[in-house]
């Protein structure tokens, strides 16, 4: 809970920065719309942002951190994830690209996340990065309503 409070304060300020430049904050809303609509450059590019997090800051996993004083990877880590859920909540129009092919990517997440497990031993840690993201991604953007 203490991530999300800094998190959605750090957002809430990054939102009034973009507020006042609206040329690039339509550039990106217009990106991230032809990055949505096409699910493998979707995934695709979510793995390299995702991957490219891990790599840059040097770590192999998330630590959950119990501290007052936040771990800085792990807010940069749940940052991303929650900057891409309020650009996906803006972009509500979107929805059914979003749900496109979404059995598949449960299907191919699962196996990827049971791959990584049983192999887990066996795999370099930048390999478990690229499959963890891969399968991470794959299994976000499932249309869980389909089950009820």
């Amino acid at each position: 809970m203490y991530y999300l409070i800094l998190i959605t304060s750090s957002s809430v300020l990054l939102a009034l920065i973009f507020k006042r430049l609206p040329d690039l904050s339509n550039k990106i809303s217009q990106s991230f719309s032809w990055v949505i609509q096409k699910p493998i450059v979707r995934v695709v590019i979510f793995i390299i942002f995702n991957s490219a997090i891990y790599f840059v800051l040097g770590i192999d996993q998330i630590k959950t951190s119990f501290s007052i004083i936040p771990d800085v990877d792990t807010f940069i880590f749940y940052s991303f994830f929650y900057i891409v859920g309020w650009i996906l909540f803006k972009s509500k129009h979107l929805l059914q690209c979003i749900v496109r092919l979404d059995w598949v990517s449960v299907i191919l997440g699962f196996i990827l996340f049971l791959t990584c497990i049983m192999l887990s031993e066996v795999l370099s840690s930048e390999i478990k990065i690229i499959i963890s993201s891969l399968f991470t991604w794959l299994l976000i953007f499932w249309n869980y309503s389909d089950i009820y």
